[in-house]
């Protein structure tokens, strides 16, 4: 008599992500909030954009409601701001199931200048930052 032992993954839904942005070059720590997470020993995520999946990387289940996971780099040829639907697998990749919230890779900041170039010691200066790639967050 043969033995056959398998495992069956439960339904999860993947939710809200934070911080919802990240800089392109990775090393974000990201939570994934759901429901229904289950350490089988292997979770992977993919971010997604425009059905391209533009960066993959190792995730762990915390808890089951939480997968936690620092970003890894992405190398797009893009100026903007890209945003990109996380997607997770519990089972080596056999299903996966996307989030409900997108995750923004940005590009690094490029201060061109800064008006006034200076202050009063003490503060309460108004300062503008002009350059390419600031977040208003």
């Amino acid at each position: 008599m043969k033995t056959i032992v398998y495992g069956m993954l439960s339904y999860y839904e993947v939710g809200g992500i934070t911080p919802e942005y990240g800089p392109l070059y990775g090393t974000t720590r990201v939570q994934i909030k759901g429901r229904g997470y289950e350490d089988w020993g292997y979770c992977s995520l993919a971010f997604v954009h425009n059905r391209t999946t533009v960066s993959t990387q190792n995730c762990t289940v915390h808890n089951a409601s939480t997968i936690v996971l620092t970003t890894s780099a992405v190398d797009l040829p893009s100026e903007e701001t890209i945003r990109a639907t996380p997607t997770i697998s519990l089972n080596y990749g056999a299903t996966w199931t996307a989030g409900t919230r997108p995750y923004s890779f940005y590009r690094r900041p490029q201060i061109d200048r800064i008006v006034p170039a200076f202050g009063a010691l003490s503060g309460g200066t108004l300062v503008e930052v002009h350059g390419r790639n600031i977040l208003n967050t």
